[in-house]
């Protein structure tokens, strides 16, 4: 199929799906439609413009985990399951103008991606080692002096009094250790036995804490970091074990979350029917669906060019600085004290400029992407590119400004660790 064929097809679909939406707001099934379709051409454009598939694109994650994050919820609605809000056609109907938009960025500046070399430096890998050991030491005594359960068993605890333990102090501890976990996977041409058993033992010891926590986020960029990192060295395309480890992580988080609920009661459902409908991939989607129904005013840009600045300064010194789009979302719609919810770049297109938002929205960020690979293109490959594609799915699920702090705080941390580790001028791996 040619690219003038693809790019047709997308545009044809999108224009009908958008006639025949407008003649039956209240159908689900449309809108859908018009999801799976953007989705579908979407991943197939990329795949034409590469000539293959290469899941360590940063486009083809993001397809795919928006698509994980869109059709999921519409989809278990269509199957019967109690999940439906009257919005809900709506609400499909802007995420697929999110995916078109996406598309359309595509369809203007293509770009393909080209398998690069890589440009290291020497490094003093016991010394990186030697920090994250002490970054976990001091996240144990964080959770110690909280009285959080370390390696407690999943659905014991009660995680909204974990919630509130949270502080900048965690955020950024955290994020700390996923971007030293990093640099340990990318200069593992640096290990030694020793090294290696070491580096792998305390990785493990942190996954493993946050898993007993019941969170996923906190160490989920360290596997997509190292995902697109092997892929990319080893020049690999879409393969059995790329599919096997999506499948691991995608059933997972079904787990993750069945576990951690496993203390709760629910009257209204079965084991199965629970799973579809208390997932990682139904509730972030419900948040436009809630700021549709009550009629939320807009914000015209507010949450991209003014709440960043104002959550990346610490609450002590701006006390009376607002809450992230999230949390100003639970206390809205749910009453303050209840638990997190997901956000989604969607919801706050849509909040900022109406229904044409996630189209015009989506066209930048495909153009930032497109732009991030060209770079990498015409140089060769850093870590920064396998940074920015782990915070794909935080993307996917958060707000614009959470994750623009979480993506400057560990550049920061990056060209501070990176600098105190260098040992040796740079040498390019092939």
């Amino acid at each position: 199929m040619s690219k003038s064929t693809i790019t047709l097809i997308i545009i044809w679909s999108a224009i009908a799906s958008i006639f025949l939406f407008l003649f039956d707001v209240d159908s689900l099934l449309i809108p859908f439609l018009f999801l799976i379709s953007q989705s579908l051409f979407g991943a197939l454009f990329v795949n034409k413009e590469n000539e293959a598939f290469y899941p360590q694109d940063i486009r083809v994650i993001f397809i795919v985990t928006y698509s994980l994050y869109s059709l999921f919820c519409p989809l278990i609605s269509l199957l019967g399951f109690d999940v439906f809000l009257s919005t809900m056609p709506l609400t499909t109907f802007c995420f697929g103008l999110g995916l078109a938009g996406f598309n359309l960025g595509n369809i203007l500046f293509p770009v393909k991606w080209v398998n690069i070399s890589f440009v290291k430096n020497s490094v003093n890998y016991s010394l990186l080692l030697l920090l994250l050991l002490a970054e976990l030491i001091l996240l144990t005594v964080y959770l110690i002096a909280y009285q959080v359960p370390v390696f407690t068993t999943l659905g014991q605890f009660d995680r909204l009094e974990f919630f509130e333990t949270i502080n900048q102090v965690w955020v950024v501890l955290t994020m700390a250790i996923s971007l030293t976990s990093c640099l340990i996977i990318y200069y593992f041409d640096e290990w030694n036995k020793k090294q290696f058993v070491i580096g792998i033992l305390l990785i493990v010891y942190y996954i493993a804490l946050q898993l007993s926590l019941g969170n996923r986020r906190d160490f989920l960029p360290i596997l997509l970091f190292s995902t697109s990192y092997f892929l990319t060295k080893y020049r690999s395309k879409l393969n059995v074990k790329v599919v096997i480890i999506g499948a691991i992580l995608f059933i997972g988080s079904f787990w993750l979350v069945q576990q951690r609920n496993n203390n709760l009661e629910y009257s209204r459902v079965g084991a199965i029917q629970e799973s579809f409908v208390n997932n990682e991939f139904v509730y972030p989607m419900q948040t436009l669906a809630y700021i549709i129904d009550d009629k939320w005013d807009l914000r015209y840009g507010y949450t991209y060019f003014v709440l960043p600045f104002q959550i990346a300064v610490p609450r002590y010194i701006y006390p009376n600085k607002p809450e992230d789009l999230g949390k100003e979302f639970v206390n809205k719609t749910f009453g303050e004290g209840s638990q997190g919810y997901a956000y989604t770049p969607v919801t706050e297109a849509y909040l900022n400029f109406g229904i044409l938002g996630p189209l015009f929205v989506f066209v930048l960020f495909s153009l930032a992407f497109s732009q991030l690979i060209r770079k990498f293109n015409f140089s060769s490959i850093s870590f920064v590119y396998f940074l920015l594609y782990s915070f794909v799915f935080d993307f996917c699920r958060g707000t614009f400004a959470t994750v623009i702090y979480q993506v400057l705080v560990s550049l920061l941390f990056y060209f501070i660790i990176d600098k105190l580790i260098q040992k040796a001028p740079s040498y390019t791996n092939r």
